[in-house]
């Protein structure tokens, strides 16, 4: 993981903004009932809500908070979209996922979540809907998922995809998707809908052993 001083002053939350996220988290997503805390940084802080398994998910939801204190630069040509310039992330993982362990083949969703919170910093650069990150090998030695694309919010109630702050404005919040290097390799020479058309069957929830997409 990597934690240093991309920023001249550090990017925080106020406490109000940090209690609207946080209601907004429960609202939509479920209670958490660990937080993955960072204990050092220099540019935001960033943690991971750990919302385990309930009657409406039976799967564990990750959800990251602090990246949004950073607001990315929008290209003027995408500003008139109304994209959001503060986001956060999330990731859904399977109720046999273990949240306790230490050990990188069950850990990295955490870690590469983190990654990405700080990845619009370190690259002086904005993710958006079907940005793509490539990892260059498999996070883990049990998977063949080496990278991932940002999606829409999914199975979420209408509203989840933004929490609006007292000041009027907002943050939003996007899906993150692990690919494998097929899968990339196939999005960034086509699109990613065109991907997405492929994948009907592969589920938002994030199985480490789950089989590569085959294309025609």
């Amino acid at each position: 993981m990597i934690i240093g001083k991309y920023l001249e002053n550090p990017a925080l939350y106020s406490p109000d903004e940090l209690e609207r996220l946080d209601k907004h988290i429960e609202k939509y997503f479920g209670k958490a009932t660990t937080v993955v805390h960072e204990f050092f940084s220099e540019d935001i802080h960033v943690d991971v809500s750990i919302i385990p398994p309930h009657e409406e998910h039976n799967y564990y939801t990750l959800v990251t908070t602090g990246m949004g204190a950073f607001s990315m630069k929008i290209p003027s040509e995408y500003q008139e979209d109304g994209l959001p310039s503060r986001i956060e992330l999330m990731m859904c993982l399977p109720p046999e996922w273990n949240p306790e362990s230490k050990e990188s083949q069950e850990n990295w969703p955490v870690e590469l979540l983190r990654y990405l919170a700080r990845f619009p910093i370190i690259e002086s650069t904005w993710l958006g809907y079907g940005h793509s990150i490539q990892n260059g090998t498999p996070y883990a030695d049990n998977t063949l998922l080496a990278g991932c694309v940002l999606l829409g919010v999914q199975d979420a109630p209408e509203g989840a995809a933004v929490c609006k702050l007292s000041d009027g404005s907002w943050v939003g919040f996007y899906q993150v998707i692990p690919l494998t290097e097929n899968e990339l390799e196939y999005k960034i020479q086509h699109s990613t809908d065109e991907m997405l058309e492929y994948m009907e069957d592969v589920d938002h929830v994030v199985y480490f052993q789950r089989p590569d997409t085959k294309f025609e």
